[in-house]
């Protein structure tokens, strides 16, 4: 189904770009798009859900990044118990929209097992549940 922003309904989203700020911003686009309520335009982007979005504390959205290690240094991977617990979460409802929304960042920085676990809840995922991974170009995923 073709939305109002001109892309298609779809479980999972890759937002390749080397422009860090315009990967964030269409993430939340497209998660606006999914957790908005209002009853016209979707996204409206003044309902209390897209203002939830917009201002990082939607209960139904889900950051999924790199990790950082005990001295404070950002990992360089994203590890397979971050997918693997991805993974599992996204079998639990949305708690307030009808979709939980994960926002998978630096997606190229997945690690191997951590992409074949990824690969897996991609194929087969909850009917609630939507992917977006960003990443700096779509040949590093």
């Amino acid at each position: 189904m073709m939305s109002e922003k001109g892309f298609i309904d779809s479980h999972a989203y890759i937002i390749a770009s080397p422009d860090v700020e315009r990967r964030d911003k269409k993430a939340l686009d497209i998660a606006c798009h999914f957790l908005c309520e209002g009853q016209a335009k979707r996204p409206c982007m003044e309902c209390p859900a897209c203002r939830n979005v917009l201002a990082g504390f939607h209960p139904d959205i889900i950051d999924v990044s790199r990790k950082s290690d005990d001295k404070g240094k950002t990992k360089r991977d994203i590890q397979v118990e971050q997918i693997r617990h991805m993974a599992s979460d996204a079998y639990v409802r949305p708690s307030q929209a009808d979709k939980k929304v994960y926002i998978i960042r630096d997606a190229g920085s997945m690690n191997v097992p951590a992409q074949n676990a990824a690969l897996k809840i991609l194929e087969e995922p909850p009917e609630y549940a939507v992917f977006i991974l960003c990443t700096d170009s779509a040949e590093s995923l």
